[in-house]
């Protein structure tokens, strides 16, 4: 899994609130672990001081216990000398025995763990990617962090994107403030093995209290998309002017074009809506 978004958004926030949920074995973020699991975060960024303040605060944010034996933390910081790239035999060997102990392998980040030639020339990611479906072939799950690009997708090449389950993005939100701190949209850009409200985007704000959850109202909230999909159809096929098309379905609802497509997926799969010669009908 991956996870990317621009500099500042909260990224690290997200992948380390992941990281203590999974290793208490509790729900944060909408994703659940129902067995606490051991993970390994490798930071190579932050400094010691910033990882151990961030990690304390989520925990009592979260409800966590503080000293947690299911989670280790290897940093660049805190080595001697400094952390090999990851995608060399030199680094993984030097973090081997941290990582046969994981579940999960977290890695912030991409960028700064990584050959960072890598992001413009697919050759050279092969290495990292070679590195991380062994850890697959293990049983080892991974979440890797990465940055955005000015356009809003993920850094460099797609190439790593081929391997993943799953891809996720981070932005602001309309009307964010800053001293907001860590509140962003999460969407899920790809999906593997897993569909409909499960992955449907929304708003996460961390707060003194944990994360808080929302839809993104009428945009993307599966819910009310739905809903206006179904009374668009249904209005239309009582004026006998049945909708002919998934486009015109969506132009009628008045909703986003992504995210009422997205939508419109569900409904069939469900049954909700059907076609007969005369357009679109809600069936249900």
């Amino acid at each position: 899994m991956m996870v990317f978004a621009e500099r500042g958004i909260g990224k690290t926030w997200f992948v380390e609130s992941l990281a203590l949920a999974a290793s208490a074995g509790v729900s944060v973020l909408g994703f659940e672990a129902p067995t606490p699991v051991r993970v390994l975060l490798v930071d190579g960024e932050m400094s010691s001081e910033d990882i151990q303040s961030r990690l304390i605060e989520l925990a009592d944010r979260l409800g966590i216990f503080h000293h947690n034996a299911n989670l280790s933390v290897l940093a660049a910081d805190w080595q001697p000398d400094y952390l090999p790239r990851l995608d060399t035999v030199q680094g993984q060997s030097f973090i081997g025995r941290a990582v046969d102990g994981a579940d999960l392998v977290v890695i912030d980040n991409r960028s700064s763990l990584f050959d960072p030639e890598a992001e413009k020339d697919a050759t050279a990611w092969q290495p990292a990617q070679d590195f991380l479906l062994s850890l697959r072939r293990r049983g080892k799950a991974v979440l890797l962090a990465h940055h955005s690009n000015r356009q809003g997708g993920a850094r460099g090449h797609s190439k790593a994107e081929d391997a993943m389950d799953m891809v996720i993005k981070l932005s602001r939100p309309e009307g964010y403030q800053a001293d907001e701190g860590a509140r962003f949209l999460v969407e899920f850009t790809k999906t593997r093995g897993v569909h409909g409200q499960a992955v449907a985007p929304f708003e996460a704000h961390l707060t003194s209290s944990g994360w808080t959850l929302n839809g993104i109202e009428a945009a993307s909230s599966h819910g009310t998309v739905s809903r206006k999909l179904v009374d668009a159809v249904r209005l239309h096929a009582e004026a006998g002017d049945g909708l002919k098309s998934a486009g015109r379905a969506v132009a009628a609802a008045g909703v986003k074009r992504a995210a009422g497509l997205a939508v419109w997926k569900d409904l069939l799969a469900a049954g909700i809506v059907k076609k007969h010669p005369g357009g679109w009908f809600v069936c249900a």
